[in-house]
Protein backbone atom coordinates (compact mmCIF):
# COMPACT_ATOMS: atom_id res chain seq x y z
CA UNK A 1 0.00 0.00 0.00
CA UNK A 2 2.81 2.34 0.94
CA UNK A 3 4.61 1.54 -2.31
CA UNK A 4 1.51 2.30 -4.26
CA UNK A 5 1.16 5.69 -2.58
CA UNK A 6 4.78 6.55 -3.37
CA UNK A 7 4.24 5.80 -7.03
CA UNK A 8 1.20 8.08 -7.04
CA UNK A 9 3.25 10.87 -5.43
CA UNK A 10 6.08 10.45 -7.97
CA UNK A 11 3.62 10.48 -10.83
CA UNK A 12 2.00 13.65 -9.49
CA UNK A 13 5.38 15.38 -9.12
CA UNK A 14 6.39 14.35 -12.62
CA UNK A 15 3.19 15.84 -14.02
CA UNK A 16 3.78 19.08 -12.13
CA UNK A 17 7.32 19.32 -13.46
CA UNK A 18 6.09 18.80 -17.00
CA UNK A 19 3.50 21.55 -16.55
CA UNK A 20 6.10 23.99 -15.25
CA UNK A 21 8.42 23.12 -18.15
CA UNK A 22 5.61 23.70 -20.61
CA UNK A 23 4.82 27.08 -19.06
CA UNK A 24 8.51 28.03 -19.14
CA UNK A 25 8.71 27.00 -22.80
CA UNK A 26 5.61 29.03 -23.70
CA UNK A 27 6.93 32.06 -21.79
CA UNK A 28 10.31 31.77 -23.50
CA UNK A 29 8.66 31.48 -26.91
CA UNK A 30 6.49 34.54 -26.30
CA UNK A 31 9.51 36.51 -25.04
CA UNK A 32 11.66 35.55 -28.05
CA UNK A 33 8.76 36.29 -30.42
CA UNK A 34 8.26 39.74 -28.85
CA UNK A 35 11.96 40.52 -29.09
CA UNK A 36 12.00 39.28 -32.69
CA UNK A 37 9.00 41.43 -33.61
CA UNK A 38 10.65 44.45 -32.00
CA UNK A 39 13.88 43.82 -33.88
CA UNK A 40 11.95 43.25 -37.11
CA UNK A 41 10.04 46.51 -36.69
CA UNK A 42 13.21 48.47 -35.93
CA UNK A 43 14.93 46.85 -38.90
CA UNK A 44 12.04 47.78 -41.17
CA UNK A 45 12.08 51.35 -39.92
CA UNK A 46 15.84 51.58 -40.44
CA UNK A 47 15.48 50.03 -43.89
CA UNK A 48 12.70 52.41 -44.90
CA UNK A 49 14.63 55.37 -43.51
CA UNK A 50 17.78 54.33 -45.36
CA UNK A 51 15.81 53.71 -48.56
CA UNK A 52 14.19 57.13 -48.23
CA UNK A 53 17.59 58.78 -47.81
CA UNK A 54 18.94 56.88 -50.80
CA UNK A 55 15.90 57.89 -52.87
CA UNK A 56 16.35 61.52 -51.80
CA UNK A 57 19.96 61.47 -53.00
CA UNK A 58 19.08 59.69 -56.26
CA UNK A 59 16.19 62.08 -56.96
CA UNK A 60 18.34 65.15 -56.19
CA UNK A 61 21.16 64.20 -58.52
CA UNK A 62 18.72 63.09 -61.21
CA UNK A 63 16.96 66.48 -61.01
CA UNK A 64 20.32 68.25 -61.08
CA UNK A 65 21.36 66.23 -64.12
CA UNK A 66 18.12 67.26 -65.84
CA UNK A 67 18.81 70.92 -65.04
CA UNK A 68 22.41 70.72 -66.28
CA UNK A 69 21.23 69.03 -69.47
CA UNK A 70 18.71 71.86 -69.97
CA UNK A 71 21.47 74.45 -69.51
CA UNK A 72 23.53 72.60 -72.11
CA UNK A 73 20.60 72.73 -74.54
CA UNK A 74 20.30 76.50 -73.98
CA UNK A 75 24.03 76.90 -74.67
CA UNK A 76 23.77 74.81 -77.85
CA UNK A 77 20.80 76.93 -78.96
CA UNK A 78 22.67 80.20 -78.39
CA UNK A 79 25.74 78.89 -80.22
CA UNK A 80 23.61 77.74 -83.15
CA UNK A 81 21.86 81.14 -83.36
CA UNK A 82 25.19 82.96 -83.25
CA UNK A 83 26.79 80.74 -85.91
CA UNK A 84 23.73 80.92 -88.17
CA UNK A 85 23.59 84.71 -87.89
CA UNK A 86 21.17 86.14 -90.45
CA UNK A 87 21.56 83.22 -92.85
CA UNK A 88 18.32 81.58 -91.68
CA UNK A 89 16.33 84.77 -92.20
CA UNK A 90 12.72 84.41 -91.12
CA UNK A 91 13.28 80.69 -90.49
CA UNK A 92 15.53 81.31 -87.50
CA UNK A 93 12.79 80.03 -85.22
CA UNK A 94 13.44 76.45 -86.41
CA UNK A 95 16.29 76.37 -83.90
CA UNK A 96 13.78 76.92 -81.07
CA UNK A 97 13.21 73.16 -81.09
CA UNK A 98 16.61 72.80 -79.43
CA UNK A 99 15.30 74.28 -76.17
CA UNK A 100 11.51 74.16 -76.40
CA UNK A 101 11.09 70.39 -76.64
CA UNK A 102 10.71 68.86 -73.13
CA UNK A 103 13.03 66.08 -71.98
CA UNK A 104 11.20 63.19 -70.29
CA UNK A 105 12.57 59.87 -69.05
CA UNK A 106 11.32 57.27 -69.53
CA UNK A 107 10.03 58.56 -72.89
CA UNK A 108 6.31 58.59 -73.61
CA UNK A 109 5.35 57.22 -77.00
CA UNK A 110 2.44 58.73 -78.94
CA UNK A 111 -0.77 56.68 -79.21
CA UNK A 112 -0.07 55.86 -82.86
CA UNK A 113 3.27 54.16 -82.02
CA UNK A 114 3.61 50.61 -83.38
CA UNK A 115 4.20 47.47 -81.31
CA UNK A 116 7.76 47.37 -82.64
CA UNK A 117 8.39 50.91 -81.34
CA UNK A 118 6.93 50.00 -77.95
CA UNK A 119 9.03 46.86 -77.69
CA UNK A 120 12.16 48.74 -78.72
CA UNK A 121 11.49 51.38 -76.07
CA UNK A 122 10.86 48.75 -73.37
CA UNK A 123 14.12 47.00 -74.24
CA UNK A 124 15.98 50.30 -74.09
CA UNK A 125 14.51 51.14 -70.67
CA UNK A 126 15.45 47.68 -69.31
CA UNK A 127 19.04 48.06 -70.53
CA UNK A 128 19.33 51.56 -69.09
CA UNK A 129 20.90 52.21 -65.69
CA UNK A 130 18.47 55.09 -65.11
CA UNK A 131 15.76 53.92 -62.71
CA UNK A 132 14.53 57.45 -62.01
CA UNK A 133 11.68 59.40 -63.62
CA UNK A 134 12.99 62.73 -64.96
CA UNK A 135 11.14 65.68 -66.47
CA UNK A 136 13.10 68.73 -67.65
CA UNK A 137 11.33 71.70 -69.27
CA UNK A 138 12.56 75.07 -70.55
CA UNK A 139 10.39 78.16 -70.98
CA UNK A 140 11.11 81.71 -72.07
CA UNK A 141 11.01 84.54 -69.53
CA UNK A 142 10.71 86.95 -72.49
CA UNK A 143 7.03 86.12 -72.74
CA UNK A 144 5.99 87.80 -69.48
CA UNK A 145 5.58 91.30 -68.08
CA UNK A 146 8.65 92.49 -66.18
CA UNK A 147 7.29 94.01 -62.97
CA UNK A 148 10.68 95.61 -62.26
CA UNK A 149 10.26 97.68 -65.44
CA UNK A 150 7.86 99.91 -63.45
CA UNK A 151 10.99 101.66 -62.22
CA UNK A 152 12.85 101.58 -65.54
CA UNK A 153 14.87 104.54 -66.74
CA UNK A 154 12.98 104.15 -70.02
CA UNK A 155 9.76 106.14 -69.70
CA UNK A 156 8.23 104.18 -72.57
CA UNK A 157 8.90 100.85 -70.88
CA UNK A 158 7.72 102.02 -67.45
CA UNK A 159 4.55 103.56 -68.89
CA UNK A 160 3.51 100.50 -70.86
CA UNK A 161 4.38 98.09 -68.06
CA UNK A 162 2.00 100.01 -65.85
CA UNK A 163 -0.71 99.89 -68.53
CA UNK A 164 -0.25 96.14 -69.05
CA UNK A 165 -0.63 95.40 -65.33
CA UNK A 166 -3.80 97.49 -65.12
CA UNK A 167 -5.20 95.71 -68.19
CA UNK A 168 -4.38 92.37 -66.56
CA UNK A 169 -6.55 93.20 -63.54
CA UNK A 170 -9.30 94.65 -65.73
CA UNK A 171 -9.40 91.48 -67.85
CA UNK A 172 -9.79 89.40 -64.70
CA UNK A 173 -12.63 91.68 -63.58
CA UNK A 174 -14.37 91.23 -66.95
CA UNK A 175 -13.87 87.47 -67.24
CA UNK A 176 -14.19 86.23 -63.65
CA UNK A 177 -17.56 86.91 -62.05
CA UNK A 178 -16.46 86.06 -58.50
CA UNK A 179 -13.32 88.20 -58.76
CA UNK A 180 -15.34 91.06 -60.29
CA UNK A 181 -17.83 90.95 -57.44
CA UNK A 182 -15.14 90.88 -54.73
CA UNK A 183 -13.15 93.79 -56.16
CA UNK A 184 -15.95 95.95 -57.52
CA UNK A 185 -15.04 99.56 -56.80
CA UNK A 186 -11.41 98.77 -55.98
CA UNK A 187 -8.86 101.10 -57.60
CA UNK A 188 -6.11 98.87 -59.01
CA UNK A 189 -4.03 101.96 -59.82
CA UNK A 190 -3.39 102.26 -56.08
CA UNK A 191 -1.80 98.79 -56.00
CA UNK A 192 0.24 99.41 -59.15
CA UNK A 193 1.43 102.69 -57.59
CA UNK A 194 2.63 100.76 -54.55
CA UNK A 195 4.47 98.32 -56.83
CA UNK A 196 6.10 101.27 -58.60
CA UNK A 197 7.07 102.89 -55.30
CA UNK A 198 8.79 99.66 -54.29
CA UNK A 199 11.17 99.66 -57.29
CA UNK A 200 11.61 103.31 -58.26
CA UNK A 201 14.47 105.45 -56.93
CA UNK A 202 12.61 108.24 -55.10
CA UNK A 203 10.80 108.27 -51.75
CA UNK A 204 7.70 110.06 -52.98
CA UNK A 205 4.65 107.83 -53.22
CA UNK A 206 2.60 107.80 -56.40
CA UNK A 207 -0.42 107.67 -54.06
CA UNK A 208 0.71 110.84 -52.27
CA UNK A 209 2.99 111.46 -49.32
CA UNK A 210 6.08 109.53 -48.32
CA UNK A 211 6.44 105.93 -49.55
CA UNK A 212 7.71 104.83 -46.13
CA UNK A 213 4.57 106.00 -44.33
CA UNK A 214 2.74 102.90 -45.59
CA UNK A 215 5.26 100.55 -43.94
CA UNK A 216 5.82 102.03 -40.50
CA UNK A 217 4.68 98.79 -38.84
CA UNK A 218 7.46 96.92 -40.66
CA UNK A 219 10.55 99.07 -41.01
CA UNK A 220 9.99 102.58 -42.20
CA UNK A 221 13.69 103.21 -42.85
CA UNK A 222 14.35 100.37 -45.30
CA UNK A 223 10.94 99.52 -46.76
CA UNK A 224 10.22 100.08 -49.57
CA UNK A 225 13.82 99.39 -50.64
CA UNK A 226 13.61 101.42 -53.90
CA UNK A 227 15.26 98.49 -55.65
CA UNK A 228 14.08 95.83 -58.10
CA UNK A 229 12.23 92.83 -56.71
CA UNK A 230 14.64 89.96 -56.00
CA UNK A 231 11.96 87.24 -56.01
CA UNK A 232 8.28 87.14 -56.95
CA UNK A 233 7.11 86.19 -53.40
CA UNK A 234 8.56 89.55 -52.31
CA UNK A 235 5.45 91.11 -53.87
CA UNK A 236 3.50 89.85 -50.83
CA UNK A 237 5.21 92.58 -48.78
CA UNK A 238 3.83 95.38 -50.94
CA UNK A 239 1.06 97.48 -49.40
CA UNK A 240 -2.47 96.26 -50.31
CA UNK A 241 -1.15 93.07 -51.97
CA UNK A 242 -3.31 90.06 -51.10
CA UNK A 243 -2.95 86.38 -52.01
CA UNK A 244 -5.82 86.71 -54.47
CA UNK A 245 -4.27 89.69 -56.26
CA UNK A 246 -0.87 87.99 -56.25
CA UNK A 247 -2.40 84.91 -57.89
CA UNK A 248 -3.60 87.13 -60.76
CA UNK A 249 -0.12 88.56 -61.28
CA UNK A 250 2.16 85.58 -60.64
CA UNK A 251 1.58 83.52 -63.86
CA UNK A 252 1.99 86.59 -66.09
CA UNK A 253 4.91 88.52 -64.61
CA UNK A 254 8.63 88.06 -64.20
CA UNK A 255 11.57 89.86 -62.62
CA UNK A 256 13.90 88.66 -65.39
CA UNK A 257 12.39 90.50 -68.34
CA UNK A 258 13.99 91.66 -71.58
CA UNK A 259 12.71 95.25 -71.81
CA UNK A 260 9.69 94.15 -73.81
CA UNK A 261 7.39 91.22 -74.55
CA UNK A 262 8.27 88.49 -77.01
CA UNK A 263 5.03 88.03 -78.94
CA UNK A 264 6.04 84.60 -80.27
CA UNK A 265 6.47 83.24 -76.74
CA UNK A 266 3.66 85.08 -74.94
CA UNK A 267 0.75 83.33 -73.25
CA UNK A 268 -2.86 83.88 -74.25
CA UNK A 269 -3.43 86.19 -71.25
CA UNK A 270 -0.43 88.38 -72.11
CA UNK A 271 -1.39 88.58 -75.80
CA UNK A 272 -4.79 89.94 -74.80
CA UNK A 273 -3.03 92.82 -73.01
CA UNK A 274 -1.18 94.09 -76.08
CA UNK A 275 -4.24 95.76 -77.61
CA UNK A 276 -7.80 96.18 -76.39
CA UNK A 277 -9.05 94.70 -79.67
CA UNK A 278 -7.34 91.34 -79.03
CA UNK A 279 -9.99 89.15 -77.43
CA UNK A 280 -9.81 85.42 -76.64
CA UNK A 281 -10.72 84.42 -80.19
CA UNK A 282 -8.02 86.58 -81.80
CA UNK A 283 -5.47 85.49 -79.16
CA UNK A 284 -6.21 81.87 -80.06
CA UNK A 285 -5.69 82.70 -83.75
CA UNK A 286 -2.36 84.35 -82.94
CA UNK A 287 -1.16 81.28 -81.04
CA UNK A 288 -2.37 79.00 -83.84
CA UNK A 289 -0.47 81.11 -86.39
CA UNK A 290 2.72 80.96 -84.30
CA UNK A 291 2.63 77.20 -83.67
CA UNK A 292 1.58 76.05 -87.13
CA UNK A 293 4.12 76.48 -89.93
CA UNK A 294 1.33 76.07 -92.47
CA UNK A 295 -0.38 79.16 -91.02
CA UNK A 296 2.84 81.14 -91.16
CA UNK A 297 4.74 80.22 -88.01
CA UNK A 298 6.27 82.78 -85.59
CA UNK A 299 6.09 86.44 -86.62
CA UNK A 300 9.37 87.81 -87.96
CA UNK A 301 8.74 91.51 -87.27
CA UNK A 302 6.19 94.04 -86.04
CA UNK A 303 4.86 94.69 -89.57
CA UNK A 304 3.97 91.00 -89.99
CA UNK A 305 2.19 90.94 -86.65
CA UNK A 306 0.15 94.07 -87.42
CA UNK A 307 -0.73 92.79 -90.88
CA UNK A 308 -2.12 89.63 -89.30
CA UNK A 309 -4.13 91.65 -86.73
CA UNK A 310 -5.58 93.82 -89.47
CA UNK A 311 -6.76 90.68 -91.26
CA UNK A 312 -8.57 89.81 -88.02
CA UNK A 313 -10.49 93.09 -88.31
CA UNK A 314 -8.42 95.34 -86.01
CA UNK A 315 -7.61 98.90 -86.98
CA UNK A 316 -4.06 99.70 -85.88
CA UNK A 317 -1.61 102.53 -86.42
CA UNK A 318 1.77 100.97 -87.18
CA UNK A 319 3.75 104.22 -87.07
CA UNK A 320 2.19 105.19 -83.74
CA UNK A 321 3.04 101.77 -82.35
CA UNK A 322 6.67 102.18 -83.42
CA UNK A 323 6.94 105.56 -81.73
CA UNK A 324 4.75 105.18 -78.64
CA UNK A 325 3.53 101.59 -78.38
CA UNK A 326 4.47 98.86 -75.94
CA UNK A 327 7.89 97.36 -76.75
CA UNK A 328 7.19 94.16 -78.68
CA UNK A 329 9.97 91.70 -79.54
CA UNK A 330 10.08 89.18 -82.37
CA UNK A 331 13.65 87.85 -82.33
CA UNK A 332 15.09 84.96 -80.36
CA UNK A 333 14.34 84.64 -76.63
CA UNK A 334 17.13 85.73 -74.31
CA UNK A 335 16.28 84.59 -70.78
CA UNK A 336 15.09 81.10 -69.86
CA UNK A 337 13.48 79.28 -66.93
CA UNK A 338 14.48 75.66 -66.36
CA UNK A 339 12.31 73.35 -64.24
CA UNK A 340 13.76 69.89 -63.66
CA UNK A 341 11.87 67.27 -61.60
CA UNK A 342 12.96 63.75 -60.65
CA UNK A 343 10.90 61.04 -58.93
CA UNK A 344 12.06 57.85 -57.21
CA UNK A 345 9.28 55.85 -55.60
CA UNK A 346 7.38 58.31 -53.40
CA UNK A 347 10.25 60.81 -53.33
CA UNK A 348 10.46 63.85 -55.61
CA UNK A 349 12.99 66.66 -55.98
CA UNK A 350 12.68 69.80 -58.10
CA UNK A 351 15.29 72.28 -59.27
CA UNK A 352 14.43 75.64 -60.84
CA UNK A 353 17.10 77.70 -62.60
CA UNK A 354 16.87 80.97 -64.55
CA UNK A 355 19.44 82.19 -67.07
CA UNK A 356 19.92 85.86 -67.95
CA UNK A 357 21.64 87.52 -70.92
CA UNK A 358 22.88 90.77 -69.38
CA UNK A 359 24.57 92.20 -72.50
CA UNK A 360 21.60 91.75 -74.83
CA UNK A 361 19.05 93.06 -72.30
CA UNK A 362 21.29 96.05 -71.57
CA UNK A 363 21.50 96.83 -75.28
CA UNK A 364 17.72 96.57 -75.67
CA UNK A 365 17.17 98.92 -72.75
CA UNK A 366 19.65 101.42 -74.23
CA UNK A 367 17.66 101.41 -77.46
CA UNK A 368 14.46 102.20 -75.56
CA UNK A 369 16.12 105.07 -73.69
CA UNK A 370 17.35 106.44 -77.02
CA UNK A 371 13.78 106.18 -78.27
CA UNK A 372 12.67 108.18 -75.22
CA UNK A 373 15.15 110.92 -76.06
CA UNK A 374 14.01 110.95 -79.67
CA UNK A 375 10.38 111.35 -78.63
CA UNK A 376 11.18 114.14 -76.19
CA UNK A 377 13.10 116.12 -78.82
CA UNK A 378 16.57 115.22 -77.56
CA UNK A 379 18.90 114.11 -80.34
CA UNK A 380 16.10 114.98 -82.76
CA UNK A 381 18.38 116.40 -85.45
CA UNK A 382 20.66 113.38 -85.29
CA UNK A 383 17.65 111.08 -85.65
CA UNK A 384 16.48 112.93 -88.74
CA UNK A 385 19.96 112.72 -90.27
CA UNK A 386 20.16 109.00 -89.47
CA UNK A 387 16.84 108.49 -91.20
CA UNK A 388 17.92 110.56 -94.19
CA UNK A 389 21.24 108.74 -94.62
CA UNK A 390 20.19 105.21 -93.62
CA UNK A 391 20.37 103.85 -97.19
CA UNK A 392 23.90 105.14 -97.82
CA UNK A 393 27.06 103.20 -96.93
CA UNK A 394 30.57 103.82 -95.64
CA UNK A 395 32.15 107.17 -96.56
CA UNK A 396 29.09 108.30 -98.48
CA UNK A 397 27.02 107.87 -95.34
CA UNK A 398 29.57 109.70 -93.17
CA UNK A 399 29.57 112.68 -95.55
CA UNK A 400 25.77 112.65 -95.58
CA UNK A 401 25.62 112.73 -91.78
CA UNK A 402 28.01 115.67 -91.68
CA UNK A 403 26.86 117.63 -94.72
CA UNK A 404 25.44 120.45 -92.58
CA UNK A 405 28.87 121.21 -91.13
CA UNK A 406 30.20 124.25 -92.99
CA UNK A 407 33.66 124.50 -91.48
CA UNK A 408 36.11 121.99 -92.96
CA UNK A 409 37.64 121.16 -89.56
CA UNK A 410 34.20 120.62 -87.98
CA UNK A 411 33.11 118.47 -90.91
CA UNK A 412 36.24 116.32 -90.74
CA UNK A 413 35.82 115.92 -86.99
CA UNK A 414 32.18 114.93 -87.52
CA UNK A 415 33.20 112.36 -90.16
CA UNK A 416 35.86 110.90 -87.85
CA UNK A 417 33.33 110.56 -85.03
CA UNK A 418 30.77 108.96 -87.36
CA UNK A 419 33.44 106.53 -88.60
CA UNK A 420 34.40 105.57 -85.03
CA UNK A 421 30.75 105.08 -84.13
CA UNK A 422 30.22 102.84 -87.16
CA UNK A 423 33.31 100.79 -86.28
CA UNK A 424 32.09 100.41 -82.70
CA UNK A 425 28.69 99.28 -83.97
CA UNK A 426 30.31 96.71 -86.25
CA UNK A 427 32.39 95.46 -83.34
CA UNK A 428 29.27 95.09 -81.23
CA UNK A 429 27.50 93.17 -84.01
CA UNK A 430 30.55 90.95 -84.42
CA UNK A 431 30.61 90.28 -80.71
CA UNK A 432 26.88 89.62 -80.77
CA UNK A 433 27.36 86.93 -83.42
CA UNK A 434 30.27 85.27 -81.63
CA UNK A 435 29.29 81.90 -80.16
CA UNK A 436 28.97 82.19 -76.36
CA UNK A 437 31.64 80.57 -74.21
CA UNK A 438 30.89 78.60 -71.10
CA UNK A 439 27.50 77.78 -69.63
CA UNK A 440 24.69 80.37 -69.62
CA UNK A 441 24.69 82.87 -66.77
CA UNK A 442 22.45 81.47 -64.01
CA UNK A 443 20.97 84.21 -61.81
CA UNK A 444 18.55 82.04 -59.85
CA UNK A 445 18.84 78.48 -58.55
CA UNK A 446 16.28 76.86 -56.25
CA UNK A 447 16.20 73.30 -54.90
CA UNK A 448 13.09 71.75 -53.37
Amino acid sequence: MRSKNLRKIKYSLTRNERGVALLMAIFTFVLVAAISMELLEETQVEYLSSSQNINQVKAYYAAKSGAELALLRILIYKKARALAGDSLGQQGHVLDKVWSFPFIWPPILPPEATLVDKQLLNDTIKESYIDVGISSRISSESSKIDVNALGSKSKILAKHTRELLLKLFQNRMDNNEEFGRRFRGYNFETLVNHLTDWVDEDNESKNGGDERSYYRDLDGDTIPPNQPFKTLPELHMVEEMTDELYDVLEPNITIYGVAGINVNQASKQVLMLIDKGIDEKIADEIIKHIKDEKDGGPFAKLEDFFEFLQKQGLTLDLEKQKKEGAPLIFDEPLNFRVVSTATVGQTSREIVAITYDFDRVKKRLAELIAKDNEGSGQNGENSQLEQKCKDKKDEEKFNCLCEEKTEQNEKQQCIDEARKKAEATKEQEKKKNEPPKGKPTVVYWSEK
